[in-house]
């Protein structure tokens, strides 16, 4: 399993949340000038300071259905603030 980690997700593009959403929803994914999928066993570690939910709202960030909440649900999750 690998991992990617992102440390403002919320800075991120429109264009590229998009297409590292299509990788964590299909599992896999094409090289630039490549023939072959591959396929991706990743754990996903985000950190942002900015309000997702509010992205979301205001269409500056995008997430699958329910994804955000699932985040913030988890018992595990940790708010950090300065």
């Amino acid at each position: 399993m690998g991992r990617f980690f992102s440390m403002k997700i919320g800075d991120i593009p429109l264009p590229t949340q998009a297409k590292i959403l299509r990788v964590l929803q299909e599992r896999n994914f094409q090289r630039v000038g490549g023939e072959d999928k591959i396929t991706v066993n990743v754990r996903v570690i985000c950190a942002t300071n900015r309000d997702l939910e509010e992205g979301v709202r205001n269409n500056t960030f995008r997430a699958l259905p329910g994804l955000i909440k699932t985040f913030l649900n988890r018992e595990t999750l940790t708010t950090v603030s300065n």
